[in-house]
């Protein structure tokens, strides 16, 4: 090996300004992926291999505990996944115990106790994946006409896969967004109620979405010394557009839960799609946690608050786009 070779093998990555929070959701390739929260089996193996070999991986406790002391240390990554899916106990589980890399996920309980699938899966395959549809669509808020795209005709999502929510690319996806929009601020009752009307106008009885997984899988993560379980609330609703008591409501019952399936109580939360306000920050340190996680990418530092740590987004990389983006992040 050369000299320069050597040197660049022992010199630091990168220049860091602070320590790094990863955000995963699901493992896996589904057939469409609005919001970019699916990494394959494959990109999470090289990714989580990369971090191995170049990184200091640590836990959210451990994180949070320098933060308080106020050491935080530069080039250190904490991994952590939302929601709860099964394919987080099925392929990132065996993955993060291969490579030895603690992680921790965040769990909503309502739709792990009763197997059903979150409303934004279910609207996906409604709106996106349904062979047919009505011709038009009608809300009290929404009409919109789906024309010859009430008929999904052979290969018609090949070519949009990777579209982005934010941005329709037709009417199916125009109609996803408007859908979403409106169930995002409902309280669950409301969500579900408004769900059935939508499988009732769209004539699906039951989607095929990804459940959560089970209370048996989640006691057996909790038992694994690898992982950490957080809350992440009841019924994940978007804690900001909710006032005080029903907060509070969500979060305390979501802890309740956890310590009954696993014996311990969460210490961390994290809030679900990243929204709260100051009602929120009341509710958490009214509850006695120690840290809550947003979806804001910044970086963890000596000013960052415990209840507003800043997390960044991984997308279905290859190990290089990976590592370039981890770097980038660090020295934002």
């Amino acid at each position: 090996m050369s000299f320069r070779n050597l040197l660049h093998r022992f010199s630091p990555l990168w220049k860091s300004s602070g320590a790094l929070v990863l955000m995963y959701h699901k493992i896996g390739s589904p057939k469409t992926d609005p919001w970019k929260l699916a990494v394959s089996e494959r990109n999470f193996d090289a990714q989580m291999k990369w971090l191995a070999r170049n990184c200091k991986v640590i836990s959210t406790a451990e994180m949070v505990e320098n933060l308080k002391t106020g050491k935080v240390k530069s080039r250190t990554i904490a991994l952590t996944f939302d929601d709860g899916y099964q394919d987080n106990y099925l392929l990132a589980k065996p993955i993060l115990e291969k490579y030895n890399l603690p992680a921790t996920f965040f769990i909503s309980d309502k739709c792990l106790e009763e197997r059903t699938g979150f409303w934004w899966d279910e609207l996906e395959e409604i709106a996106l994946h349904s062979k047919t549809l009505p011709a038009s669509f009608r809300s009290s808020d929404t009409f919109m006409e789906l024309g010859e795209e009430a008929t999904i005709i052979n290969g018609y999502w090949r070519s949009n896969q990777q579209y982005y929510a934010m941005d329709p690319v037709n009417k199916r996806s125009e109609l996803y967004l408007k859908l979403w929009e409106e169930f995002s601020p409902l309280e669950y009752k409301d969500q579900e109620s408004r769900l059935s009307q939508i499988k009732s106008w769209a004539k699906v009885t039951e989607t095929s979405v990804e459940k959560c997984m089970t209370r048996e899988q989640l006691k057996e993560m909790g038992q694994n010394d690898l992982f950490t379980i957080g809350a992440h609330t009841h019924s994940h609703p978007a804690l900001s557009s909710h006032h005080y008591e029903y907060q509070y409501k969500e979060i305390l019952q979501n802890l309740n839960y956890i310590e009954a399936s696993i014996g311990r109580r969460p210490k961390f939360l994290a809030y679900p799609s990243g929204k709260y306000n100051e009602d929120t920050l009341n509710v958490v340190k009214e509850l006695e946690l120690d840290a809550a996680f947003t979806t804001i990418p910044t970086l963890i530092n000596k000013r960052t608050s415990a209840f507003e740590m800043g997390r960044f987004q991984v997308m279905n990389w290859e190990k290089s786009e990976f590592s370039k983006s981890i770097k980038k992040w660090e020295t934002q």
